[in-house]
Formats: C-alpha cells, sequence, structure tokens
C-alpha cells in the first residue's frame, strides 16, 4: 500500500518567493499548492478536495494576516499543522498580530532549502506541538 504524498499550501505574497518554496518541496516529494493571499488561500481550501496537511504562510498578507488565515483554516480542518514564515523585521510584529510563537514556528526569509526541510519535516512528523503557536492572546 503506498502512502499519499503530503499536501503544502503555501500562502506568500512574493511570487519569486512562492516558487522557490514550491520548487524546494516538489523535489523532496510534497504535493505543493500555492496562493498569494489570505482570500485565495481560502478558496483553495473551499475546492480541494483532499487534505491539506500542512499551511506555510507568511505572517503579513494582503487582505488580512497569516495567524488569522491559520485560524480560519483549522476551523474548518482541526488537523491543519502550521508554519508561519517572515522576514526578520517582520517577525517582531508577532506579538502585534497575537502570534504566540516560538523560533521553531517561525522561519526567517531568506529561507534555507535545508532550514525549511528540517522544520517541515519535524511539524509534519509531529515533533513540534502545533497548539503552543495558534494560542490566541
Amino acid at each position: 500500500m503506498s502512502q499519499r504524498a503530503q499536501t503544502i499550501l503555501i500562502t506568500d505574497p512574493d511570487e519569486h518567493q512562492r516558487q522557490s518554496l514550491c520548487h524546494i518541496l516538489r523535489k523532496h516529494g510534497y504535493r505543493v499548492l500555492q496562493t498569494a493571499d489570505y482570500d485565495a488561500a481560502v478558496n483553495v481550501c473551499r475546492i480541494h478536495t483532499s487534505e491539506i496537511d500542512l499551511l506555510l504562510t507568511a505572517i503579513a498578507l494582503p487582505e488580512d494576516n497569516g495567524l488569522r488565515l491559520a485560524q480560519e483554516l483549522r476551523e474548518r480542518e482541526p488537523a491543519l499543522k502550521v508554519l508561519f514564515m517572515s522576514a526578520p523585521a517582520g517577525a517582531e510584529l508577532c506579538k502585534f498580530y497575537g502570534l504566540q510563537t516560538a523560533e521553531v514556528h517561525l522561519l526567517h526569509k531568506p529561507l534555507q532549502a535545508d532550514q525549511l526541510l528540517d522544520r517541515v519535516e519535524k511539524v509534519l512528523g509531529g515533533e513540534i506541538n502545533r497548539s503552543v503557536y495558534l494560542t490566541p492572546k
């Protein structure tokens, strides 16, 4: 019996960043969906018929932010795992957005392929507790 490829939804307004992430993740066997903003991510989740395993989202998004996106998508799919990413300056906004995060839940841009893959594998493998970083203020 073959195991299904895990699906990752990347949401980032930077097209170059999204394409780079898609390339890295697909090269390592992940199925990847991509969107540029909050509304598109919600729509992809509405129409996507199979399970999305991981949301990899920028903190700052057009229309809203990555934390709210994660919360909305987890209302629909409680098992969804999440990783946030941000430029170093944007990471300082975590408290503003209400993001209770430890370093393991936040990837700093520009992302290095080995760092990305390591963190994705840890989150999908259950080594990182998702409840820690989605606790509202």
